[in-house]
């Protein structure tokens, strides 16, 4: 699998934000596993992982709510490449 296979094509101005995938790293997992997060655990987690989230309004909170409400959020655990390309492929093709 190359990038060429990742469907999505080359956009040339902005896109907007559908889905956001929260990687996880598991060395033991047998197969790639997909959980779809709430919109509290989806704006914790990016809130968590926001640079610097006290320059914003609302210390970065409304806009970490704002995201994660206004997309659909998953928990990606990952295992071999194509397995896990596969799985991110079906899930994203399924939400839209």
């Amino acid at each position: 699998m190359t990038a060429a296979d990742i469907p999505g094509g080359i956009v040339r101005g902005p896109a907007p934000l559908s889905t956001v995938f929260f990687l996880i790293y598991d060395p033991e997992a047998s197969a790639p596993s997909v959980r779809r997060l709430s919109a509290g655990e989806a704006a914790a987690r990016l809130y968590a992982n926001t640079l610097n989230p006290l320059a914003h309004a609302g210390d970065g909170l409304d806009a970490a709510i704002r995201v994660a409400t206004g997309r659909r959020c998953f928990e990606l655990t990952t295992a071999e490449l194509a397995p896990t390309c596969a799985l991110l492929t079906a899930t994203t093709d399924r939400s839209l």
